[in-house]
């Protein structure tokens, strides 16, 4: 038999008997839903370590493109100078 929509706050009939159980406590609804909670912050924290590994890594090749690009400009000055002497 479907129950039928309560209001909030509102629990269907029964419904606390399975989900309290003897002692009134939850545990046992509670501890898959923990356990999934934690298994996805596990695997949050590893794609953060991971994505502050590749972001390092970037940082890196960015640093050295413009130390790149800056000797490049030295390198126009030069050249530059070179041309209007001529």
């Amino acid at each position: 038999m479907a129950t039928r929509p309560q209001p909030l706050g509102m629990e269907p009939e029964g419904s606390a008997d399975l989900l309290h159980g003897p002692e009134g406590a939850r545990v046992g609804s509670l501890e898959p839903r923990i356990e999934v909670l934690i298994n996805r912050i596990n695997e949050v924290q590893q794609a953060k370590k991971k994505a502050s590994e590749e972001l390092g890594e970037a940082q890196t090749v960015w640093d050295n493109l413009q130390k790149e690009l800056d000797l490049l400009r030295e390198e126009k000055v030069r050249l530059k100078d070179i041309l209007n002497r001529k």
